[in-house]
């Protein structure tokens, strides 16, 4: 009976309904009015925007960032809007783009209103709510209408929806697709779960054509044993996990920065809660720069757990110097790569350094700032440093406290407690405390230390060592 529904509906309904929509029409639902061209979407005449907008009733959207993702008319993000959302609504069609605008504006909605194809060219940020009624059919788009309809011959929208979309989720968003039994259902699952994400049905409603299905998007959880962590390698552990609970951590730190705020780092308004921290690191890496171009020559300098990139942008004023930024946290390191992207001599990679550094690549200087504590084998990611340094290279560790052995255990308490207050107790699994002790393996030496009487004197404030590591002689 199925079969035989949708024969008639394609042979009657659906020619009448493109000569109908062939002009611009004016579509009134929900007490919102809204001009929609050929170009774009009506969802007046499909089941799947109603259905979406139906089922977010039962949110409650005020003062909640809110990303609809190919918005078409507009009917959902100006419905966001009303219930106090702050929305941010994007499109590939720029001709709905131009009615968004037309549409928000005439129904007096504030939206932010980006022209993007998926991520392309929306700035790196995290929301509580996405939502999505995306394209399906497996072929490739021919204009603009198609655009609302074809995912590509193989399903390339999906695939780049899921390996982006993982930026812009924090622990707690709401992540809603709404798909029918048109579409490739199996693909576009399969795809979700080699990008680490798991699609489960909220809600299903059937009509006399199709049956249309809401999905949550959710990230896989992995379980990490902490002593099954092994130096750089971290074995059997998810870097998706930490990279989420870092960037939550981050966030809750207020420590998520803008991109002119990064620009401008290590310098940072007075009045910011972490302008105090700011000046100690401006220090140690000023006393760095200026340390390293004395060497005279072109330097290969790589910063393992570079995060936003400020560190390596500064590292590659140098005279001569070709930088390499490397970090595990891909929100952060897109962030980079759009801020720093022009700089010539500076390029980002995204992974473990044993996944990412070639065994033939070898380094003048190897920088870990404020990154040390992220490896649980201290002597391991060292000696992995080691074997990328050429002749005369150098290892520097700058901005980490080293402890003695009997203030280790007092350290992992605090830590822990403040990452139970900060609601991420699982953090203390990735945070990890180094003795002084174990630097004695290596051939180290310190080019500052805090504890000196001159510097308790003439650099107060200043808490970190500069510690520095050659291979042996």
């Amino acid at each position: 009976m199925s079969t035989l529904v949708k024969y008639v509906v394609g042979h009657t309904y659906k020619p009448l309904l493109e000569k109908y929509l062939s002009r611009k029409r004016t579509y009134r639902y929900n007490g919102f009015r809204l001009e929609i061209p050929p170009e774009v979407f009506h969802p007046g005449f499909f089941f799947s925007t109603r259905f979406l907008m139906r089922h977010l009733a039962q949110f409650r959207l005020q003062n909640k960032s809110f990303l609809e993702l190919g918005a078409g008319s507009g009917l959902i993000a100006i419905h966001a809007a009303k219930e106090g959302a702050q929305v941010t609504a994007t499109d590939i069609n720029r001709t709905a783009v131009k009615y968004l605008d037309i549409n928000a504006r005439a129904n007096r909605m504030n939206l932010d209103i980006l022209h993007s194809d998926l991520f392309e060219d929306l700035p790196v940020q995290q929301f509580d709510f996405i939502i999505l009624n995306p394209p399906y059919y497996k072929r490739d788009a021919k204009d603009e209408k198609d655009l609302a309809w074809c995912c590509g011959s193989n399903g390339e929208y999906f695939e780049r929806l899921f390996a982006g979309i993982g930026n812009y989720m924090h622990a707690d968003s709401e992540v809603l697709m709404v798909l029918c039994d048109g579409c490739d259902l199996q693909m576009i699952q399969q795809m979700a779960n080699t990008q680490g994400f798991k699609m489960e049905c909220a809600i299903s409603k059937k009509n006399f054509i199709e049956t249309n299905y809401i999905f949550k998007i959710r990230r896989e959880r992995v379980r990490v044993n902490r002593d099954e962590l092994i130096g750089d390698q971290l074995s059997r552990f998810n870097t998706r996990d930490f990279e989420q609970l870092y960037i939550d951590l981050r966030r809750k730190e207020n420590r998520i920065y803008s991109d002119e705020e990064l620009l401008n780092l290590p310098h940072l308004d007075t009045a910011h809660p972490h302008a105090r921290e700011w000046r100690i690191r401006k220090a140690s890496a000023d006393r760095l720069i200026s340390f390293l171009k004395t060497s005279g020559k072109d330097l290969n300098i790589l910063e393992v757990g570079c995060g936003n990139g400020w560190l390596s942008k500064k590292l590659a004023s140098i005279p001569g110097s070709r930088v390499v930024g490397i970090d595990v946290n891909q929100i952060e390191l897109e962030q980079a790569k759009r801020v720093f992207g022009e700089v010539k001599n500076l390029n980002f990679r995204h992974g473990l350094p044993s996944n990412e550094i070639s065994g033939d690549e070898y380094f003048d200087v190897i920088v870990f700032a404020a990154s040390i504590q992220y490896f649980k084998d201290f002597g391991e990611i060292i000696r992995f440093a080691l074997r990328h340094l050429n002749a005369n290279g150098q290892i520097h560790i700058m901005d980490t406290c080293f402890y003695s052995e009997g203030e280790i255990e007092d350290a992992r308490k605090r830590s822990a407690e403040y990452f139970a207050k900060m609601g991420l107790p699982a953090m203390a699994e990735f945070y990890f405390h180094h003795s002084i002790s174990s630097l004695r393996q290596f051939n180290y030496s310190k080019l500052f230390d805090p504890k000196t009487k001159m510097n308790k004197i003439f650099n107060r404030g200043q808490i970190f060592p500069w510690i520095v590591i050659k291979q042996d002689q």
